[in-house]
């Protein structure tokens, strides 16, 4: 008898994630690959992601000067690929998060002048530049599964 409950609760959860699923792939309009196309002369780039069983893409908005529109600026960064980041201006403060796949917490080198912050790892060497004036003595680091998260006070 408690094998009769199990199967049929096996039959519960198969129809409720295949409801699920189906109603998740009706909900999103995920685009074609050519509305990336116009993505990117818009002037995004687009980074396509495209393998078994899935199927996507990674934009980030940058203008015709090279600066994207929050007004933070990258200055240099040598690499093998790409360093991702993202900034967020908490009024009073920056917030950095920056993905750093693959690297160990000790070999993370972080300093600040007035207006950048430079992240240096044996692989890469990363400035990002800053549009208002920071206090390099109230930069507080963390780094947890990858991501590097800063906090910088403004001046």
């Amino acid at each position: 008898m408690s094998e009769d409950i199990f199967d049929e609760f096996e039959r519960l959860r198969r129809k409720i994630l295949r409801e699920f699923f189906e109603d998740i792939e009706m909900e999103f309009d995920f685009p074609s690959f050519e509305d990336l196309d116009e993505l990117e002369r818009q002037g995004w780039q687009v980074k396509r992601i495209s393998g078994p069983g899935m199927r996507g893409f990674v934009a980030r908005k940058v203008s015709v000067s090279g600066v994207p529109p929050s007004g933070i600026r990258e200055i240099t960064g040598v690499s093998n690929g790409e360093v991702m980041y993202d900034v967020f201006d908490e009024g009073a403060y920056y917030q950095i998060y920056v993905d750093l796949p693959g690297t160990k917490e000790e070999e993370i080198k972080v300093s600040a002048s007035n207006h950048s912050i430079l992240i240096e790892t044996p692989k890469i060497r990363k400035y990002i530049h800053l549009d208002r004036e920071i206090d390099p003595s109230s930069l507080e680091k963390r780094f947890k599964n990858g991501v590097l998260h800063i906090k910088v006070l403004k001046k």
